[in-house]
């Protein structure tokens, strides 16, 4: 991690030694200050999310958001998502840990110190991940990618603030297959959710 200013960077930390260096990380910054989430990786290749925290001028020890298990020899290239509304904060990220792919999304109310056990997405084995959120003084948003023989959809979902009750639910887009569609961007702006994504067009 590093933090720069208008001369360049200023400072810069390793925060980990070991971790699943072709996921994504992502960052967020609550009422404490930035919250940093990545896919971790144990000696046993145990490929869990784990969340530090920049605090009073240090970053926190690493520390799992959810012990899912997930053993895994090889990169899935698929790193989580964190979002945060002042001290509430959720991380979303996926895993097949229970033999098949899932998503799974849980809730901190103490600024990222500790999760809730998680709710789950989605699973199946047309869960493709990629899944980014954004965070309401309401609501909390989540998109992610299926795949079938055929082609990708990308979903986008609302949760209430607290995560209870069931979703709302939609298909925003069908894309192509394979993994040039990239990964799907959210932002929240003038009281509504922006989403992006790629889109893959043949030419002839």
């Amino acid at each position: 991690g590093a933090v720069f200013d208008a001369q360049g960077k200023r400072e810069e930390w390793q925060l980990d030694e070991a971790t699943c260096d072709c996921c994504q990380t992502d960052v967020a910054l609550a009422a404490g200050g930035p919250v940093l989430v990545y896919r971790d990786r144990t000696e046993a290749e145990i490929r869990d999310i784990a969340v530090t925290r920049y605090r009073e001028g240090a970053w926190t020890a690493p520390a799992r958001v959810h012990a899912d298990e997930w053993k895994m020899p090889a990169g899935p290239v698929n790193g989580p998502a964190v979002a945060a509304r002042n001290a509430r904060v959720y991380v979303a990220w996926y895993t097949a840990a229970a033999g098949e792919p899932e998503l799974r999304l849980a809730k901190s109310a103490d600024d990222g110190k500790s999760f809730s056990a998680p709710r789950q997405i989605a699973q199946g084995t047309e869960v493709q991940g990629r899944v980014d959120l954004v965070a309401t003084d309401t609501a909390v948003y989540v998109s992610w990618l299926t795949e079938d023989t055929q082609t990708q959809r990308l979903w986008l979902a609302r949760y209430p603030a607290d995560l209870a009750g069931a979703p709302e639910q939609i298909e925003v887009a069908q894309l192509a297959r394979g993994r040039g569609t990239g990964f799907p961007r959210l932002a929240w702006r003038a009281g509504g959710v922006h989403v992006v994504w790629t889109d893959i067009v043949e030419r002839r």
